[in-house]
């Protein structure tokens, strides 16, 4: 099955918006939200060039912000061409960017994700379902048996995994995926021109065969401490689940656990003994309530409501170059979210009302589609 993402978005050399768009990300001091906030009321390529005070009008942005931008604007325009530059000569490296039809949906829920991002491999970010696998870094037998054994469960009901090439759980979860035909995601602290454990780096190319790297980080960037947690947020905002596979109380995991909670996302935590340390994370998770426990992936499946529609998917992607035009559009609308409402369709098509209804109520006819609780449709 092919999980490649059509037409997959290419620089440049005569679109310098990118330019303008590396350039505002490069500004110190003007982080996503601010970021994002500001493209609410000017393109990238204004807010380089608009005066202080156009810059000071703004709801929200203070005198520093404001000041930062027309200070820094310059520099920041230098670092943008060199780095386009580079981006250039790379294989296979594309720039993601909040608004394009490439950026995962999944992120843009999310207020504080990354504006821009860089992408090695050409794999879909808009995979339907997907599951984030972290852990600690230095698992017993126990837990790398159970991560394997997991992952290879949810290759009947195709999923996304998605983790941070990290030792231990992490690595386990992208080379079990690997290993079962599922494609995996490797979020990195760092940029795409390095590995990060360098012992990974056969893991991460072999990644590239199926999945991708995917960074907020400029190439070149080292992977520092302070990145870590920047890394993790991607992490928690690209999985629908989150599975937490032995970790202390205290620790990256958890600080992706909670991030993931921030974002709505589900949680699942694997329960040990009460006296053993790699299972006090992923006990006091459990005790308050904040994840569900899980034993195998049926518990996962059956909760999302993957289980039943597992075979559905597989043949619909089998079968999707025989579907019409019409039928094409629905499927990928519905191929990004479990189920869509007709609102939901009607603005992701772009069908009229008419036409949208005659059309649903064919597919379900041809058991293509059915209805869920909420008058909402989801693939069969």
């Amino acid at each position: 099955m092919s999980y490649v993402q059509q037409g997959p978005r290419r620089l440049s050399l005569d679109s310098p918006l990118w330019v303008y768009r590396l350039a505002l990300v490069s500004l110190p001091n003007i982080g996503p939200v601010t970021v994002r906030h500001l493209l609410q009321f000017f393109q990238p390529e204004d807010l380089l060039t608009l005066p202080l005070e156009t810059l000071q009008a703004i709801e929200g942005i203070n005198q520093s912000k404001a000041l930062s931008i027309v200070q820094h604007r310059n520099q920041a325009l230098e670092k943008a061409h060199r780095i386009w530059e580079q981006v250039q000569k790379m294989e296979d490296v594309s720039l993601v960017w909040c608004g394009d039809d490439n950026y995962p949906q999944r992120l843009s829920q999310c207020y504080d994700a990354p504006v821009l991002l860089f992408q090695k491999g050409k794999l879909s970010l808009n995979i339907p379902r997907s599951i984030g696998v972290i852990g600690t870094r230095r698992p017993t037998q126990r837990g790398l048996r159970f991560c394997q054994d997991l992952i290879a469960d949810l290759s009947r009901a195709p999923v996304l995994v998605v983790s941070g090439l990290a030792f231990g759980i992490d690595a386990c979860a992208h080379q079990a995926a690997l290993d079962n035909g599922l494609p995996t995601l490797g979020v990195l602290a760092h940029g795409v021109t390095s590995i990060y454990p360098s012992a990974h780096t056969k893991l991460a190319y072999n990644i590239l065969e199926s999945g991708a790297w995917l960074t907020e980080f400029f190439p070149g960037t080292p992977a520092e401490a302070h990145n870590f947690p920047m890394r993790n947020r991607i992490v928690a905002g690209m999985s629908d689940v989150l599975l937490v596979i032995e970790s202390d109380a205290k620790g990256g995991s958890m600080i992706t656990a909670q991030l993931a909670e921030s974002y709505g996302r589900e949680i699942f935590a694997v329960p040990g003994h009460p006296k053993d340390t790699l299972s006090k994370g992923c006990n006091l998770l459990i005790k308050e309530h904040r994840a569900r426990i899980v034993e195998c992936a049926q518990d996962v499946l059956e909760y999302m409501q993957w289980a039943d529609k597992s075979d559905g998917f597989v043949n619909q992607l089998q079968l999707f170059d025989q579907l019409s035009s019409e039928e094409a559009l629905v499927v990928e609308a519905l191929q990004t979210e479990d189920s869509q409402s007709v609102d939901d369709l009607l603005r992701n098509t772009g069908l009229s009302r008419n036409q949208l209804m005659n059309l649903l109520l064919e597919m379900e006819i041809k058991s293509l589609l059915f209805t869920v609780p909420g008058q909402r449709y989801s693939l069969a």
